[in-house]
């Protein structure tokens, strides 16, 4: 085993710094060998990332939040290098779904006899973002949610976590006019959906978002090899913000005005160019093709077989 272990200083605030020192200890016991890169700017994970997997490295070890751990999947992705997350941010909602805690009194444990599973990420391609493929483990947002992640001050989200977000949200909301939609389903089924008047589009490859306890996409898998669309279109802005509610009771699906749809593949075309996230980041704009890339990610878990299959149930 030879491990990069790729840290964000500032995921989680000061005090995660102790934290860290313990997986130094941990892995210093082991006498694992493995070298460490800081994080400074967007984009470092997933070159830290890349050069682990040009340099013969096993493991990629990644101690930050999940916007951390996505740049580091896209790299790791594809590869026989396997994701060892410690879940450090603000929300770690992909940790939540994979029943991962910053356990690191068990680090050695998972180290040495955790089990490799193989996960399904979103791949997105936008004309808009060069042409480029990326990867995201929870979902994609595209409309009013992007908007309000648009609205938000990094430095900021450092402190208030996602609740800065429903801020934004609500702040912008105002300004935010709905926009038709296109969606060609590229499965077998090759259905086309035309949505008049869409507020937002999630995808999801995982059932939580944003906050743990939502879940928008309730049906989502991490295996499946499929992606599930939830589609909120309203009337006014009044019956938009009741969807708002229905998600939070997780009454969301009974809503006439709210469409779900399972694909492996889709292509997202509005009237005008519309913001995307990925994960909590902005991304780009549409329009964009997203496919379900199956198991393309290895991560280590420190979990039984039957818990596992329950998890991602």
């Amino acid at each position: 085993m030879k491990l990069l272990v790729i840290r964000n200083p500032v995921a989680g605030g000061i005090w995660r710094s102790a934290k860290f020192h313990e997986i130094e200890k941990v892995l210093q016991s082991e006498a694992i060998p493995f070298d460490i890169k800081d994080t400074r700017k967007s984009g470092d994970a997933t070159a830290f990332a890349a050069e682990a997997c040009r340099s013969g490295y096993t493991h990629v070890l990644v101690f930050g939040g999940d916007g951390t751990i996505r740049e580091a999947a896209q790299a790791v992705a594809g590869t026989k290098v396997i994701l060892v997350p410690i879940p450090t941010g603000t929300a770690n909602l992909l940790a939540h779904e994979l029943n991962l805690k910053a356990d690191l009194q068990k680090l050695s444990r998972l180290l040495k006899h955790g089990m490799v599973r193989y996960i399904d990420l979103g791949q997105v391609d936008s004309e808009s973002n060069g042409g480029h493929k990326h990867y995201f483990a929870l979902m994609a947002g595209i409309g009013m949610d992007a908007v309000a992640v648009q609205g938000v001050d990094p430095a900021l989200k450092r402190w208030l976590g996602w609740g800065l977000y429903i801020f934004s949200g609500f702040w912008h909301v105002s300004g935010h006019r709905p926009f038709k939609t296109t969606l060609r389903f590229l499965d077998p089924s090759a259905e086309t959906v035309t949505i008049p008047k869409t507020w937002v589009i999630v995808i999801g490859n995982a059932r939580a978002y944003g906050l743990k306890g939502i879940r928008v996409t309730t049906r989502a898998k991490m295996d499946d090899g499929l992606l599930d669309i939830c589609v909120f279109q309203s009337r006014s802005l009044w019956h938009f913000i009741g969807h708002f509610f229905k998600v939070l009771a997780g009454k969301h699906l009974e809503d006439q005005d709210v469409l779900y749809f399972q694909t492996r593949s889709l292509r997202v075309e509005t009237e005008r160019k519309i913001p995307v996230q990925l994960d909590g980041d902005l991304w780009g704009k549409t329009p964009l093709t997203i496919s379900a890339a199956p198991k393309i990610l290895a991560v280590l878990l420190l979990t039984s077989e039957d818990e596992a299959q329950e998890k991602f149930c």
